[in-house]
């Protein structure tokens, strides 16, 4: 009886270990590829997370596999729910930079929870696409196949960065909801001095970083898809990117306005008061002591500057990087807080 058991035992063990056979055990993803292979089948099956967890695991057995990466991009975008076209029709919307009435940018006027997972779904893109890009990966997928997509998450993540006002890449009720609109073909910020007034307990230096930080950020990312346009115009593909590619153009050069004491005149209103040739940023002293930057007593224009004057304007150019936030026309081209264009 022991005899025929283990005999049993041995053909059925044969069996099943012949790879021929329908009954045979149904084995675990042990590889890169065997995730690829389950996350492709758990998308046409509708488990996006499932399929998002399985390219997961792929890129921890070979963190450069292009098609681990692609694919896990392409998860992240189908887990956060949203509707491909109707994002383009968003960032696609150029009529709004020729608009004489307030308009948000793209995706100001989402709420919280979709902005968020926007912002989410591209920064995993970017993250994800960033080396296949840069050619640091192998297998089937190189940058050629990528670029549309890569291109069109940074524009994005660029954008909603500037909801993430406390940088912890995040868009939720802690952030502070500055209004970036447009108008008349110009950026504007309407809430940049609450938002600077929202900064209590911190230091002029400490709020300025925290400002130039959150802008620079966004020019930074924004700076990626311009370079990278010029590659994409006469391709064929889904995005209209000579719309996006001005649409881009103007919210970088519209952010780098806002940029305070940097020693650019972003305004591009100087005059050169010392006569040296160079944008020389003004020099004040708040020579009475009320905490307040005024308005020089002799306003230099068109002369050159042969100061001291008797006000706290001290030297430099007049009209360059005014950019104190304290709500006066300090160089007196009627624009208040110009760098901030407040």
């Amino acid at each position: 009886m022991k005899r025929r058991q283990s005999v049993l035992f041995l053909i059925l063990t044969l069996f099943l270990l012949s790879g021929c056979n329908i009954f045979q055990f149904t084995s675990s993803p042990t590889s890169a590829n065997d995730y690829i292979a389950s996350g492709r089948a758990k998308i046409n099956d509708g488990d996006y997370s499932g399929a998002l967890s399985d390219f997961a695991n792929a890129m921890e057995e070979d963190n450069f596999n292009s098609q681990a990466r692609y694919l896990h991009a392409k998860a992240s975008l189908l887990v956060s729910g949203f509707n491909v076209i109707n994002v383009i029709t968003e960032m696609s919307d150029t009529s709004r930079m020729n608009d004489t009435t307030m308009i948000a940018l793209p995706f100001f006027n989402w709420d919280l929870a979709d902005a968020n997972s926007m912002y989410r779904a591209n920064i995993v893109i970017h993250e994800d696409l960033e080396p296949i890009r840069l050619g640091e990966t192998h297998g089937p997928i190189v940058y050629e196949d990528i670029m549309h997509d890569y291109t069109l998450a940074v524009l994005i993540e660029g954008i909603l960065s500037l909801r993430d006002t406390n940088g912890d890449l995040y868009i939720d009720d802690t952030d502070f909801n500055l209004n970036f609109l447009w108008m008349d073909g110009e950026l504007n910020m309407e809430n940049l001095l609450d938002f600077w007034n929202s900064l209590d307990g911190l230091t002029d230096e400490q709020r300025v970083d925290i400002i130039n930080n959150l802008i620079g950020n966004g020019v930074d990312l924004l700076d990626i898809p311009l370079l990278l346009f010029p590659d994409l115009f006469g391709e064929e593909n889904p995005y209209d990117f000579a719309e996006l590619d001005s649409l881009t153009n103007n919210i970088q050069n519209g952010l780098e306005i806002f940029l305070i004491n940097d020693g650019i005149d972003n305004d591009g209103d100087s005059f050169d008061t010392n006569g040296d040739g160079l944008p020389t940023p003004l020099i004040w002293n708040d020579f009475n002591l009320n905490g307040l930057i005024e308005n020089a007593s002799g306003n230099p224009f068109p002369a050159n500057y042969s100061g001291p004057y008797s006000g706290e304007f001290v030297g430099g150019d007049w009209g360059v990087d005014e950019e104190l936030l304290d709500s006066i026309d300090n160089d007196g081209d009627s624009i208040i807080d110009e760098d901030s264009h407040l």
